[in-house]
């Protein structure tokens, strides 16, 4: 298969690497759509791939690092415990891998989860490949609805998630006023989960026309 791959800061390559089989619990997704996330910026120019092998064990490849954590794809194989998924089946994962029996996880803070391989939290890397493996597929995987298009599924695996993260933590329900600075899709997600969550006044504040266009119309 064909991977985006790291090998040094600044430098990425497409390289021929075998099809991933799944160990137990895991999947293997064949791609049909991936993005490019300001952190893959940063681990692309700011953190060498020493420095990432230390942060997040494992991770690293002996020919570099492989890129992406944002996809959509349909199941190829399952491991030796997977129920919920089977090949063929459409399916977005999380951005951030979570074992789901932590302590972390069982109190609903897979963001901070301990049972991945990580102290805190660790992100999912190799979506940017032809095919990529998901470790936890039980809690890190969901089934795209159909109807649902992948440019629209691919969403939900980051910009989304972090977006209403934000509303999420912070509260905001029912009649509360909020204000987003910043209406990138990012904060554009923000904006269309404070409304989805209730909030009275909603305000997206930005200085590009078309953000704040785009801002009405998903609720501000």
């Amino acid at each position: 298969m064909q991977a985006c791959i790291k090998t040094s800061n600044g430098k990425v390559e497409m390289m021929d690497l075998p099809i991933p089989k799944p160990g137990e619990g895991e999947i293997v997704v064949k791609m049909t759509l991936a993005t490019v996330c300001g952190t893959d910026m940063h681990f692309l120019d700011e953190f060498a791939n020493e420095m990432v092998s230390v942060i997040y064990p494992g991770v690293v490849q002996p020919e570099g690092l492989a890129m992406g954590h944002e996809g959509v794809g349909t199941v190829h194989a399952v491991g030796a415990g997977v129920t919920r998924f089977q090949p063929g089946d459409r399916v977005i994962s999380s951005c951030l891998v979570a074992c789901g029996a932590c302590s972390e996880c069982l109190h609903g803070d897979y963001s901070m989860c301990t049972g991945s391989g990580c102290r805190a939290g660790r992100l999912l890397f190799g979506c940017q490949a032809e095919y990529y493996r998901i470790p936890f597929a039980e809690v890190n995987v969901a089934k795209v609805p159909e109807g649902v298009s992948d440019e629209a599924a691919l969403l939900a695996t980051d910009i989304m998630s972090t977006g209403y993260g934000a509303i999420d933590r912070a509260g905001a329900g029912f009649g509360d006023s909020v204000a987003i600075f910043a209406q990138g899709p990012l904060g554009l997600c923000a904006t269309a989960g404070a409304r989805a969550r209730g909030c009275g006044l909603v305000i997206g504040v930005d200085t590009v026309p078309e953000r704040l266009e785009m801002s009405k119309k998903l609720g501000a």
